[in-house]
């Protein structure tokens, strides 16, 4: 694993105060840390992980608290207290990030504390990211399905059974795309959890039991209507009223909605179908 450890903007300055608590000898130093990637590594409970490392750190640098914060997942958990200084980390791997971590304590960090922690941060990336994996395995496996992105060739096999049905019955069929943009997250691909669990929700009360919604990008969505033109244009002004409304009055997040709808016609396919709602969604 390529790592690294990106020091954040801190309110602490660094020098002003000796360290806390005596330097271990570096024999007992390099036994603490083997003793801590043993702690970190026998579990994959994340809160778990991190509550040990800040045990680990306060052997030899003192915490008052440890604040952790990972905003792709909409994780933020807190241990003991947030004090006047602070100094934080962002863990990497490659391109992707492992969240954030902050220190808080009454006194300024001194650099031979800041050098303390950032040597013990190495020990943290693996069991973190190992953790962090694991919550999405389970989370993935007991959410419903809405909550992952699903394969394109699953999906325009799903869409051209339904339009078989519908020209054999001379049903009519149609095809909504719906790209959800919230003011918070203009800089992320995808939406937080717990967005699309409240978005996915709103969306079905409109809708009938047997119209089918997909998760198909970050911010997309493909909802396949036993609809017509008119019928679809109504579902998605009152789809767009109530998913506006409710965030408005019940979330810190702001979201936009676009719309891209095409109804099936009898030389469409699925790829054209979907083509055509496309160009709508433009």
């Amino acid at each position: 694993m390529v790592a690294s450890i990106q020091s954040l903007e801190s309110t602490s300055e660094a020098g002003k105060h000796p360290v806390g608590i005596e330097a271990e000898s570096h024999e007992n130093s390099e036994y603490d840390k083997y003793q801590l990637v043993r702690l970190l590594q026998s579990t994959l409970d994340l809160e778990t992980i991190i509550d040990q490392f800040l045990g680990g750190v306060n052997t030899l640098v003192r915490i008052d608290g440890l604040t952790y914060v990972e905003e792709e997942r909409d994780l933020a958990l807190r241990f003991g207290k947030a004090s006047a200084h602070s100094c934080g980390y962002r863990l990497i791997s490659g391109h992707e990030s492992f969240g954030e971590l902050t220190f808080h304590r009454s006194r300024r960090f001194s650099d031979s504390e800041l050098e303390q922690i950032e040597g013990l941060l190495v020990l943290l990336l693996v069991p973190i990211s190992n953790a962090l994996k694991y919550q999405d395995a389970v989370r993935d496996a007991i959410q419903e399905p809405l909550l992952t992105i699903n394969d394109r060739n699953k999906l325009e096999n799903q869409l051209t059974r339904e339009i078989e049905l519908a020209k054999r019955h001379n049903h009519p069929l149609s095809l909504m795309l719906i790209r959800v943009e919230s003011k918070a997250q203009r800089k992320t691909t995808k939406l937080l959890v717990r967005l699309v669990t409240e978005l996915t929700g709103l969306i079905q009360e409109v809708c009938r039991s047997t119209d089918m919604l997909q998760r198909i990008g970050g911010k997309d969505f493909q909802l396949i209507l036993h609809n017509d033109a008119r019928g679809t244009a109504s579902i998605a002004r009152r789809i767009e009223r109530s998913v506006i409304a409710h965030f408005k009055q019940h979330h810190e997040h702001q979201l936009s909605l676009m719309f891209g709808c095409a109804s099936l016609t009898g030389t469409d396919s699925a790829r054209s179908l979907n083509e055509r709602a496309k160009n709508q969604l433009l």
